[in-house]
């Protein structure tokens, strides 16, 4: 029994950078402005996209910022158009202020 809970400890369920990727750009977001919203460099998120493993220290933050984006998205319409008119990055400005609710 406890070989079987190690085994589903260590096996991990990848985040999918796909459907992160057209989170990104459904939120009109920047590569920059997607690497801040969850907190990482704008190289570390690139490396993600083509495919690096995230470490395990951050990937449960990494799920929570992820999850808050999601809320963003479905509790406040994102996007309108105001927020469309904004620059790139008043727009992850923007994001990140309303994440801090959902966080």
């Amino acid at each position: 029994m406890t070989r079987n809970v190690v085994l589903a400890v260590r096996k991990r369920t990848p985040l999918d950078f796909e459907k992160i990727e057209a989170l990104r750009y459904q939120m009109g977001l920047t590569t920059s402005g997607m690497a801040r919203a969850l907190g990482v460099s704008r190289m570390t998120y690139y490396s993600w996209v083509k495919g690096s493993s995230l470490r395990r220290s951050s990937e449960e933050d990494v799920k929570k910022k992820i999850k808050a984006l999601l809320a963003v998205v479905t509790e406040t319409n994102w996007p309108t158009k105001a927020t469309m008119d904004l620059s790139s990055s008043a727009r992850a400005e923007h994001v990140l202020a309303l994440m801090r609710q959902y966080e």
